[in-house]
């Protein structure tokens, strides 16, 4: 996830192309040339195969009452390699320990732990993290929700979550119900989380320190804060009934493309075409599991306000169209591309309307954006050749659904 999302916030920042895409699109003559491969080129309806595909959407719609790292210590910016960690975003048991060594991960839950609490009615969660530095952090913070069935449910799974060996700091003591998850020094920092039940829902919290003092203090300040936080998360699907979580959301996910078909069964439950991080989320939410800054101020000025993903495809709904032309040629920093493959000669897609498409190649992949009214789709694949196809088919599909 932390990969493609570079990839894609790449590719939309299109000023890294050597052509601005100016003006309004006009008619192209060549558009009976127009490339779709086997791609579907009309909208779709999204719902949930298994249960997982509506818990995993569920989890983005609960991302709206996570506190983030940076809400509570504005220096946490960015994402951590040091430390090694799943990712930012939807949260499942088995996300929350490193099996081959829980010390090592940013996991705060044995392996023992991680097996007792899947039997717990778990239903889904949304962890964000952040560090003060990528490669040598002195702080690194998650904090979330988990969501059980009922409030019985939740007041199981943080007995099971207590680490009732481990001492309990005074500022941690202050948080009404919580309790120690975990608290030991590992590998030349300290480790302290803590969570608190509220009705259904846990609110978790945990840093990794170099300096032992800093760990209570931010682990507290982040606990009290989401635990006041989650009141205002409003419940898809009483009573487990996953069915009724809406799969769409202004029909964004109609947009796109399917996820390709994975080859092995997800260790999380999903559906064959459903892939971790797939679903549609708000721009703070996306902003959570990528801290991509510089994407994250460049939509907020333009108005981006809701991100449909699949491994197949973007989809951005922007202001308007002068908005969605202005964030397209807003410039990537620091990062050096090409136009488009030395062999292709041409950094657009045939038979489409030349000022609203662009194609940009990195060394590993190409990523081809086309502009459809407030709409900016976006899709990244290793050759050129299916990255055209398939933006060609998204312009097609999003064509048909409307530009408004």
């Amino acid at each position: 996830m932390k990969r493609t999302c570079a990839v894609v916030a790449l590719c939309m920042l299109l000023a890294g192309c050597s052509t601005a895409i100016p003006g309004e699109p006009v008619a192209d003559p060549s558009a009976l040339k127009l490339d779709t491969g086997n791609y579907a080129t009309t909208p779709r309806t999204v719902a949930a195969i298994a249960a997982a595909d509506a818990w995993q959407q569920e989890g983005f719609n609960m991302a709206e009452a996570v506190v983030a790292p940076f809400d509570i210590r504005p220096t946490l910016t960015v994402q951590s390699t040091a430390i090694e960690t799943f990712s930012t975003s939807i949260i499942h048991p088995v996300q929350m320990v490193d099996f081959r060594d829980e010390r090592k991960s940013d996991g705060f839950l044995t392996r023992d732990q991680t097996l007792k609490l899947l039997g717990t009615s778990f239903q889904t969660g949304f962890l964000a993290e952040a560090a003060d530095n990528a490669t040598d952090p002195a702080v690194h913070l998650r904090s979330g929700l988990l969501r059980f069935q009922d409030s019985d449910a939740a007041a199981r799974a943080l007995q099971i979550m207590r680490d009732s060996a481990a001492e309990t700091p005074a500022e941690i003591a202050k948080v009404r119900g919580a309790a120690v998850v975990a608290n030991y020094p590992t590998f030349g920092r300290t480790r302290l989380a803590a969570a608190a039940q509220v009705g259904n829902l846990i609110a978790v919290s945990s840093a990794t320190t170099r300096a032992a003092t800093d760990a209570p203090e931010l682990v507290s300040s982040i606990l009290e804060a989401q635990v006041t936080k989650a009141t205002t998360y409003r419940q898809g699907a009483p009573l487990g009934q996953y069915r009724l979580i809406p799969m769409d959301k202004d029909g964004i996910m109609s947009r796109t493309l399917p996820s390709s078909v994975e080859a092995e069964p997800s260790v999380l439950g999903l559906s064959s075409r459903v892939h971790f991080a797939d679903g549609y989320r708000s721009t703070r939410t996306h902003y959570m599991m990528t801290l991509d800054r510089d994407w994250y101020d460049k939509a907020t000025r333009n108005g981006i306000d809701l991100v449909a993903w699949t491994s197949e495809s973007v989809v951005y709904r922007v202001r308007d169209r002068a908005s969605a032309y202005a964030f397209a040629n807003s410039s990537p920093d620091g990062v050096t591309t090409t136009s488009a493959p030395p062999e292709s000669g041409d950094n657009r897609i045939p038979g489409l309307p030349r000022n609203a498409n662009v194609c940009v190649h990195t060394t590993t992949s190409t990523g081809c954006t086309a502009i459809v009214g407030r709409y900016l789709v976006n899709s990244v694949h290793k050759t050129l050749q299916q990255a055209r196809q398939a933006t060609a088919a998204l312009y097609m599909i999003n064509k048909a659904a409307g530009e408004n």
